[in-house]
């Protein structure tokens, strides 16, 4: 069986976390626009940083260098230097994102994107351009996990039923028979969101 054997303090509604493989803590404070850092080996030297606001999510580059933060209410993605703890890019991407996921090989960066555009981003890192694509039927993106290729996410919507396999153009799937199926899953808001204009 588990137990709490330790608990560590944080800024105010934490939120995604990230741990290097030296041991490195980052947690995101989403009402506090900042990121709380333990290291050493009980996690007791810690400091904070300041970043954007709203800070839902994070992510690791695999050769953790870099710190992938989804801004949620600038509809943005930051990529921070661990060594430096600056931010280096910020690249827009579809409203709200809200979990974050990086290929293999760090080149793409992806996220699901809550707000109204309904949509999974991809983020180049090569030259730090972004693609927005539109998932019709998903009802507010939530989270997503990157295949091995990289080339292909899987997104889930935070109140419908469905995972959504999405790719780049040309690499396999079954887009219009997707684009038949969805058409019947048109999202119809019953009630105004907390992910509108937060």
């Amino acid at each position: 069986s588990a137990s709490v054997v330790r608990t560590l303090h944080v800024g105010n509604q934490p939120r995604g976390m990230a741990m290097s493989r030296a041991g490195k803590l980052y947690v995101a404070n989403f009402y506090g626009d900042s990121i709380d850092v333990f290291e050493g080996k009980d996690l007791d030297e810690t400091h904070r940083l300041e970043v954007c606001k709203c800070p839902r999510h994070l992510a690791l580059s695999p050769d953790d260098k870099t710190l992938y933060i989804s801004c949620l209410n600038a509809s943005q993605l930051h990529a921070m230097d661990v060594v430096t703890e600056k931010v280096i890019h910020e690249v827009p991407v579809g409203d709200a994102p809200k979990s974050v996921a990086v290929s293999r090989d760090g080149r793409y960066v992806y996220t699901a994107d809550y707000g109204q555009t309904r949509s999974v981003s991809v983020v180049d890192t090569r030259d730090w351009t972004a693609r927005v694509f539109e998932i019709p039927g998903m009802d507010r993106g939530s989270g997503v996990a990157v295949g091995p290729d990289g080339r292909h996410a899987l997104v889930t919507g935070w109140y419908d039923r469905h995972v959504y396999l999405v790719g780049f153009e040309g690499s396999g799937g079954h887009p219009e028979e997707s684009k038949r199926r969805t058409r019947h899953w048109q999202f119809v808001p019953r009630h105004d969101d907390p992910g509108d204009g937060a």
